[in-house]
């Protein structure tokens, strides 16, 4: 549905993006990760054709709507919500149709405040506002720009469970974040954004499953290390009384490796890497 080509975006000498490629499918929920300042909210803009591009390409299938919210949405703080929303539908549509401002209202849970002015909303509230604009076009993609930046744990949940609803009936659904615990609970692709380059890109379950660290729990823990950091094939994430954590750089049988080590081994156990392990490491790494 989306795909972007070595695009490349500077302000002066400042290079924001660097021949940044990506994907976006049709019905993917696509995680955009990146550190602040990495060019996720600049890929946003240019995608929306805010802000134009250096070089390279944006191509999306033909007919394809977009639906937009940026980070810190703006309001009529005077209006209220049902207000707001008949006013962008009759910018956007010629025919007056009530039922869908309700519907709209009741799919980002709303509907009972509906009558309440924006001023009196909550910063949650406030941002299912903002989804409900987004959406305000019937979108065939959303992106949505840090959507849960500031929130507290409640209004995070309730943007991921809208996250979903949404993405259920349909809409193929971007947004940006560094909330990584957001991306592993309803993305099913990812892109990993560092310096304005995409490091990492791919679907959610491949790249969890393609990173393991390993626990040991030895007798001696200097012998272990000394053991450990002369192969050179593992990378050392923390260590801790007895105990060290590691990930391997290379496909090998870690608990061979291991045993000649001149002190005993208490406890070992292989482990899955976090999304934000995963990051954290790539990042490291660039």
């Amino acid at each position: 549905m989306l795909t972007i080509r070595d695009l490349n975006k500077s302000y002066g000498k400042h290079h924001i993006l660097r021949g940044l490629n990506m994907t976006i499918n049709k019905g993917d929920i696509y995680g955009f990760l990146g550190q602040n300042g990495a060019g996720k909210t600049t890929t946003l803009n240019i995608i929306t054709q805010l802000i134009g591009k250096e070089s390279g390409h944006v191509e999306l299938e033909k007919d394809i709507h977009l639906g937009y919210l940026a980070e810190s949405p703006v309001f009529y703080h005077y209006m209220t919500a049902h207000e707001y929303l008949t006013y962008l539908y009759q910018l956007n549509h010629t025919d007056n149709n009530p039922t869908f401002i309700q519907d709209l209202l009741e799919d980002v849970g709303l509907s009972k405040h509906k009558s309440k002015r924006i001023r009196t909303y909550s910063r949650g509230m406030k941002q299912r506002l903002g989804i409900a604009s987004s959406l305000i076009n019937n979108p065939d993609i959303l992106l949505l720009d840090e959507p849960t930046s500031a929130l507290d744990p409640q209004g995070r949940q309730d943007v991921m469970d809208i996250i979903l609803k949404l993405n259920a009936r349909g809409t193929t659904i971007m947004f940006s974040t560094h909330i990584l615990d957001d991306v592993e609970k309803v993305c099913n692709r990812v892109g990993i954004l560092h310096q304005g380059k995409m490091i990492q890109e791919g679907p959610l379950e491949d790249i969890l499953a393609t990173e393991h660290s390993y626990s040991l729990k030895v007798d001696d823990l200097r012998v272990a290390l000394d053991h450990i950091e002369s192969l050179n094939t593992f990378e050392i994430l923390h260590k801790e009384e007895d105990t060290i954590t590691f990930t391997c750089k290379e496909d090998m049988d870690v608990l061979k490796a291991l045993i000649p080590m001149r002190t005993r081994i208490k406890a070992f156990s292989p482990h899955q890497l976090t999304l934000q392990e995963i990051y954290l490491r790539t990042v490291k790494t660039c």
